[in-house]
């Protein structure tokens, strides 16, 4: 058996698979949608959201950056993008 180091290399079962398709999937008798994440969605999102737009409406010639900052002075731990 080759050794893979890389990350984007796993083995399941025994087999190589440097991609995940639907070839590999039903070699494996995986379905495909046992590989997705589901969406995580904080708390606070829609609080959050409220006080952006606010914000926005408030201050309108405001940019994302300057958005951001007002919001890390408020209290709110949101990062640069």
């Amino acid at each position: 058996m080759p050794k893979f180091p890389k990350p984007w290399y796993r083995k399941t079962r025994g087999l190589w698979c440097l991609f995940r398709n639907a070839a590999n999937d039903r070699e494996l008798g995986q379905s495909r949608s046992s590989q997705r994440r589901s969406r995580h969605i904080p708390d606070d999102e829609p609080r959050l959201v409220r006080e952006m737009i606010g914000l926005a409406e408030q201050y309108g010639r405001y940019g994302y950056r300057r958005v951001t900052a007002l919001l890390n002075q408020s209290g709110w731990h949101v990062n640069h993008k």
